[in-house]
């Protein structure tokens, strides 16, 4: 509920960033990832549904369906 760890193994690092986007799709956070093990705080954030993109440049490489409680 205050964290999520988002992992990369398949993709080189350089170039890839998140974002988090509340169901509305207004955009919460925008953050490049530096490492394979990314800590993502969601303490801050309601108990709600929430989209996690993963992107390389501008394309869009997986969408996940985050639900905090």
């Amino acid at each position: 509920t205050d964290y999520l760890t988002l992992s990369i193994s398949e993709f080189k690092l350089s170039g890839l960033s998140y974002q988090l986007f509340d169901m509305s799709g207004k955009l919460l956070l925008n953050e490049k990832i530096t490492s394979s093990q990314t800590h993502i705080v969601m303490s801050q954030l309601v108990s709600a549904s929430y989209l996690l993109v993963v992107k390389e440049e501008n394309m869009r490489l997986k969408t996940f369906k985050i639900v905090k409680k």
